[in-house]
C-alpha cells in the first residue's frame, strides 16, 4: 500500500509539474491510499462486476474470528511471536528450511486460533507490537469502506455500447484540473 501510493503520488506530482511548466499554473495534488490501492489492484474489476476476485498474495493465517494477515518479513513476525508471545518453536534441531517454515506456520495458525475471541487476539498482537491486518476481499472493501464513495474510487464510464460500466478512477485529484477516467 505504501509503495503503490508513493508511486501514484509521484505520478500525480509529475503531472502537476508538467502542467505548471506548460501553463505557469500550479496545482494542489490530493490523493488517498484507498484510491491508489483500488486503482492498482489487478483484480478489483472482477469484484466491481460481481465476479469472483483473486485473493491478494501475502501471509494470511487462520485465526479466531477469521483470517488475519501478519505484516512484515516472515522471519520477523516468527521471532516476535516466539520471543514476545511465547509461541514454542516446533522445529527439531537440524531441520531443513522447508520443514522449519512448514512447522512454524502451523504453530502460528494454532496460536492465532487459540484465542477465545477476536478482541483478545488483537489485544495480544498489539501488546507484542506485531503489525497485522484484517483480511477482506475486494467486494467487502468496496461495499463497506465509506471512503470508497467519498473519494470516488469507482466511476461510471461509457461502455461504447449504449450503456455504462463501473471502473476504478485514477487516484489523483488536482485543484484546477480534471483528472480521472472517462
Amino acid at each position: 500500500a505504501d509503495t503503490t501510493t508513493g508511486m501514484h503520488g509521484l505520478i500525480g506530482l509529475l503531472a502537476a509539474l508538467h502542467h505548471a511548466q506548460r501553463t505557469g499554473e500550479g496545482q494542489h495534488v490530493d490523493m488517498a491510499m484507498i484510491n491508489a490501492m483500488f486503482f492498482t489492484d489487478d483484480y478489483v474489476h472482477l469484484a466491481v462486476h460481481g465476479l469472483e476476485a483473486q485473493v491478494a498474495a501475502g501471509l494470511v493465517f487462520n485465526a479466531t474470528g477469521g483470517p488475519i494477515m501478519l505484516a512484515g518479513d516472515e522471519k520477523w513476525f516468527w521471532r516476535v511471536l516466539n520471543t514476545r508471545a511465547g509461541v514454542e518453536d516446533p522445529t527439531p534441531d537440524g531441520a531443513d528450511l522447508e520443514t522449519k517454515i512448514r512447522l512454524r506456520r502451523a504453530a502460528i495458525d494454532e496460536y492465532l486460533l487459540s484465542f477465545p475471541d477476536r478482541a483478545s487476539l488483537i489485544a495480544k498482537l498489539n501488546e507484542v507490537n506485531l503489525a497485522w491486518g484484517e483480511v477482506n476481499d475486494a467486494r467487502t472493501a468496496l461495499d463497506h469502506q465509506r471512503s470508497v464513495e467519498e473519494r470516488q474510487v469507482l466511476v461510471d464510464v461509457d461502455d461504447r455500447d449504449g450503456g455504462t460500466r463501473r471502473t476504478t478512477n485514477t487516484p489523483y485529484r488536482f485543484s484546477g484540473l480534471d483528472a480521472g477516467v472517462s
